[in-house]
């Protein structure tokens, strides 16, 4: 059977129950038809990772900067890190409700910036119970 291609015209992420594994993402047609995908939150990641490198550099849709107005809480929903030649990267994935969707907020740290970081979450780390 051959794959039937669907075009939908909204998204919706039901979040997983407490304790469950699985995000649901249900896309729907003005016609009331929908499709649901089932995923693992351990593919989670993955999935990201390959949509974002699908993405143009500055064809996404700006992030209204009220949302990140100082003073607010911004939910970290996952952090994608690791090393670069000159610099160490590390991208959170920020839920932003009032916009209805996540974001991603690349940060790069210098090596300096990226040891005081780190000192700073160490001497944290120890002094919890």
């Amino acid at each position: 059977m051959a794959d039937v291609e669907f075009r939908p015209d909204q998204l919706e992420v039901r979040a997983p129950e407490q304790g469950s594994t699985e995000v649901r993402l249900v896309w729907s047609r003005d016609t009331d038809e929908r499709r649901v995908v089932i995923l693992d939150k351990s593919q989670l990641p993955q999935v990201c990772a390959e949509l974002q490198g699908q993405i143009e550099p500055g064809s996404g849709v700006p992030i209204n900067l009220d949302s990140l107005r100082p003073g607010t809480t911004i939910s970290v929903t996952g952090l994608q890190f690791g090393p670069r030649a000159d610099h160490f990267r590390l991208t959170a994935l920020a839920d932003l409700p009032d916009q209805n969707r996540v974001v991603t907020i690349p940060l790069r740290f210098s090596k300096r910036d990226a040891e005081q970081c780190v000192n700073a979450m160490s001497q944290w780390l120890r002094t919890q119970p």
